[in-house]
């Protein structure tokens, strides 16, 4: 009887842990914790022998915005290659039971190929991808509804970082910036896109709307070159482009091979090789002065960081596979010694992510 009960204890302990398409490790790569009733493995590895990530002195932040932890439940997406990864939240982080690779039904003419960034606005879910689509799918309270896509080819080339102004759609075409009308039903209307120029040819690595601004990372121009943030005021039209500043951070808050911006009230999070930059963010400007970087990844570089409920979330962009950060912040500055690393695996793994957003 013993030896039948051992066994039965056995099989449901390995069916448990089978089900866990993910791993949690730590951010040096250390196991964490498989418990499938700890969300986000808040239960960290008591390994001391290993060693803390570095962590810079954190920049001055006098904001007092705070984010309540409520037990509703958000959705976590992730351009995952050619999938959507989707993902539930709750207070204490991402739930990996709940993530999935989600693709367009074949019923319809849509696709994730290659996808790149996304942005959700009127129950829609909006993917560019680096062949000039975007694909468009309903969302609802359990998230992407795959077998209402619909995909539009547009102008530009290797489109990216869609925001939405004034129900319209804008996106980067490496030094370009396209704005396309949305439709009554939610769909970009390609008849109705034109194109301008931020005034000269370098290329667009970020582009995010915050605080009635416009926020970009602009290519140094060439090889390690740091990169240079640029902050334009909205308007009725779109971005003011007379309003634009340019400034580039130096030192421990220089900008080197950077792919994305995430702007709230307080802060400005920047990807940042294999680094968050953080600055702070008074009456919607950027302080470049008071920018610093945090190590929260020792392999490969970041592509995309999003903030929730006191927490940082970032991804980066390695094939085998890639990986989902997930980090707190204590008085909206980011303690990267508690950045835990999910590292995906099986059917639902990452690669090549490029973007992250949480509806």
């Amino acid at each position: 009887m013993k030896k039948f009960v051992v066994i039965i204890s056995a099989l449901f302990s390995l069916n448990v842990y089978a089900a866990n398409p993910w791993n949690c490790v730590n951010a040096l790569g250390v196991s964490d914790s498989n418990n499938p009733n700890t969300a986000g493995c808040e239960n960290s590895s008591s390994d001391t022998s290993v060693p803390k990530p570095v962590v810079t002195p954190n920049p001055k932040d006098d904001s007092s915005e705070k984010v309540t932890a409520t037990n509703s439940l958000a959705m976590m997406y992730i351009s995952n290659r050619n999938s959507i990864a989707q993902c539930k939240l709750n207070a204490n982080g991402v739930n990996l039971f709940t993530c999935s690779n989600l693709t367009p039904s074949k019923t319809t003419a849509a696709d994730y190929h290659d996808a790149k960034g996304m942005i959700s606005a009127n129950n829609m879910l909006y993917v560019t991808n680096s062949w000039n689509y975007i694909t468009m799918c309903k969302v609802n309270q359990n998230g992407v509804d795959v077998n209402t896509c619909n995909k539009v080819k547009v102008e530009g080339d290797d489109i990216d970082h869609p925001v939405i102004i004034n129900n319209d759609l804008l996106y980067t075409s490496r030094s370009k910036i396209y704005r396309c009308a949305i439709a009554s039903n939610g769909l970009v209307d390609n008849s109705k896109c034109t194109g301008f120029t931020m005034g000269d040819d370098k290329r667009i690595l970020g582009l995010t709307i915050a605080n009635n601004m416009v926020y970009l990372i602009q290519d140094g121009g060439g090889y390690q070159k740091p990169s240079s943030l640029v902050q334009c005021k909205l308007s009725d039209s779109g971005i003011d482009t007379s309003s634009c500043t340019t400034s580039t951070p130096s030192g421990v808050g220089e900008l080197v091979d950077t792919q994305n911006i995430y702007v709230n009230n307080s802060n400005a999070f920047i990807t940042n090789n294999k680094n968050i930059t953080q600055c702070s963010v008074k009456n919607g400007s950027i302080s470049v002065d008071s920018c610093q970087n945090y190590s929260i990844n020792d392999e490969d570089r970041l592509s995309a960081t999003y903030v929730y409920n006191n927490k940082l979330y970032a991804v980066n962009d390695d094939y085998s596979p890639g990986k989902l950060f997930q980090c707190n912040l204590r008085g909206n500055a980011l303690d990267a010694s508690s950045c835990k690393t999910l590292s995906p695996g099986g059917d639902n793994q990452l690669l090549y992510t490029h973007s992250l957003i949480i509806q």
